[in-house]
């Protein structure tokens, strides 16, 4: 994740790097925090990388993985 006041130059406030999803044929949820910041930001990017190929246990394996966000909260 990274803010920017200007949505030119951005600053990174961390990453996280998610394991393998669990074994299940369902989405999964993830919620993911950055806390106590104290910045002031017009712009926030997010960046996310979506899995190379479809996990071996998925009962469909000729779909390709699919990444989706639904929400993002900023206070």
């Amino acid at each position: 994740i990274e803010y920017s006041t200007d949505g030119q130059n951005y600053i990174s406030l961390g990453s996280e790097k998610l394991g393998f999803p669990i074994q299940s044929d369902t989405p999964q949820k993830i919620i993911s925090a950055f806390k106590n910041l104290n910045i002031k930001a017009r712009y926030l990017r997010v960046t996310a990388e979506n899995q190379r190929k479809t996990p071996d246990f998925y009962s469909n394996k000729h779909r390709k993985p699919m990444l989706a966000c639904d929400e993002i909260w900023v206070n």
